[in-house]
């Protein structure tokens, strides 16, 4: 009975990660940054808990980034966030370079570089499709809706191109989001967890905002998502103590 709890506990499980960055001090000014000590920060992760990091491809200073070096990075980096892509156009040769990384490759359309028309959609798939993946997922990250998102997932149609799902975002948005989890399904292949009012951009403490966590974490059982989640939530002057505290938050909802 034991060894089946036991085996049945780990199977509940679902991998939670931390955005890089946010275990370091701010740095200029910057609350998401490619940290100059990422090795300190790695080893701060593990022992807070923490089952990987997402590695950040920063637009400032990208040509020192060890990803770009081909260096071999801990097996502890999962993921790929490209941040890069938050100041400078979408790029076939960027893109092919962290493909060779070997690790899911995120791409954020968010805010000044946000979906907006139709010949932009269509310039994404052509790019997108121009590459060879492999067995290298790609998590689209957008400020769309839940139908729009959906169909232009199936227009890229690339089977390892689906939906990164920032549940901070989108109730700030004024989304729906459980019809959103629930349209979009498989399409989901990580989620960056976040809290927000509806309206705000102002990050708060996970639990204090407009995201239904119980409701969504369930939804997501539903589905048959099994991770990754990835840690972007606020962050104050003590961001350790924040980080260990909302860890522990998702992990015992979702528990």
């Amino acid at each position: 009975k034991l060894i089946y709890l036991d085996m049945f506990m780990i199977k509940k499980m679902i991998p939670v990660g931390i955005m890089q960055g946010r275990l370091s001090p701010p740095q200029g000014g910057r609350f998401q940054f490619f940290p100059k000590d990422w090795e300190k920060e790695l080893l701060i992760a593990k022992e807070m808990g923490f089952d990987f990091i997402e590695w950040i491809f920063d637009w400032d200073n990208y040509e020192e980034n060890p990803i770009l070096k081909k260096d071999k990075l801990p097996k502890f980096i999962k993921s790929v966030c490209a941040d890069y892509f938050m100041e400078y156009k979408l790029s076939k040769i960027v893109l092919e370079r962290l493909r060779d990384s070997g690790m899911r490759v995120v791409i954020p359309f968010l805010e000044k570089m946000a979906i907006k028309t139709e010949e932009e959609k269509k310039e994404i798939k052509n790019i997108l499709t121009s590459v060879s993946w492999g067995n290298v997922e790609v998590s689209l990250e957008t400020e769309l809706a839940g139908e729009e998102l959906k169909e232009f997932i199936d227009f890229i149609g690339l089977p390892n191109v689906g939906v990164c799902y920032d549940l901070g975002n989108c109730v700030s948005y004024g989304h729906n989001l459980l019809g959103d989890i629930k349209l979009l399904g498989k399409r989901i292949k990580e989620v960056h967890i976040k809290d927000r009012k509806i309206g705000s951009l102002q990050s708060v403490y996970l639990g204090e905002g407009d995201v239904n966590f119980k409701e969504c974490l369930s939804l997501f059982k539903e589905i048959g998502f099994n991770g990754p989640f990835v840690l972007q939530a606020y962050r104050s002057t003590d961001y350790l103590a924040d980080a260990e505290r909302q860890l522990k938050f998702i992990k015992e909802l979702w528990n």
